[in-house]
């Protein structure tokens, strides 16, 4: 259930949902609630096995930008 999700308790979820299915908005809501830290792991631990290819590669990209990230 969409309205029972809770950012603290189901970040991981969320964030790789966003990550492979996000449009824009999903972009600036990872950008200021989930930290470069938290992206950069899920990208080095599972990143490859739960998104796409291209989707890996986009995001990959966008943690070595760390001045994006600041809140």
């Amino acid at each position: 259930e969409f309205n029972q999700l809770d950012i603290n308790q189901h970040q991981e979820f969320i964030l790789k949902r966003l990550m492979e299915f996000g449009n824009i908005d999903a972009i600036r809501f990872i950008l200021s609630e989930i930290s470069l830290k938290d992206a950069s792991q899920l990208l080095n631990t599972k990143g490859k096995s739960v998104l796409s290819h291209r989707n890996f590669l986009f995001w990959n990209k966008l943690v070595k930008h760390d001045e994006l990230w600041r809140r």
